[in-house]
């Protein structure tokens, strides 16, 4: 796995991944959002060899460029998931009460987006050419999935709406 943070200037620093929930600290970002991003990658013959997966999250690091997980950082991460991944329209319009809005996506801005591009370009150049778009796949995955649970809330609205009026 590779792990880094991208500051909003675009800057990268690359960090080990984290063993537990606290992060190495980088001084240099103390009080800083900025975004993680993870990469993982296959193996072939005991090297590097292909990016499987990109995920990100954006993270506000402490006074001495730490970043610890909590317990509602992580539920926040899976709300989504955990409201909506085994739920049907029908089910959701039979709930008591307002739905959740499903959190957008985390991604990548333009600028952050250019940087990541450029790290691993000079990086990890054999692996980037060999997923060249895993960037932009992602975030086609993101907002896809994201629509997707815009639509189930619509769904259930509209099934919500014909039962009320036909009672």
């Amino acid at each position: 796995m590779i792990f880094f943070y991208v500051t909003s200037e675009g800057e990268i620093y690359k960090i080990p991944y984290p063993k537990g929930r606290e992060y190495k600290p980088v001084n240099e970002l103390a009080n800083n959002e900025v975004l993680a991003v993870t990469l993982v990658y296959s193996i072939k013959n005991k090297l590097p060899y292909s990016f499987l997966d990109i995920s990100f999250e954006r993270i506000i690091l402490d006074e001495s460029g730490q970043y610890i997980q909590t317990d509602e950082d992580i539920f926040l991460k899976t709300r989504n998931y955990c409201t909506y991944s085994l739920v049907t329209a029908e089910e959701l319009s039979r709930a008591k009460g307002p739905w959740v809005i499903p959190d957008a996506p985390i991604m990548p801005n333009e600028c952050e987006k250019r940087a990541i591009i450029n790290y691993l370009k000079h990086n990890y150049t054999i692996m980037y050419k060999r997923n060249e778009g895993i960037i932009e796949d992602k975030i086609e995955q993101l907002n896809k999935r994201h629509r997707e649970l815009i639509n189930i809330i619509k769904r259930a609205s509209a099934i919500r709406r014909k039962i009320s009026n036909n009672s």
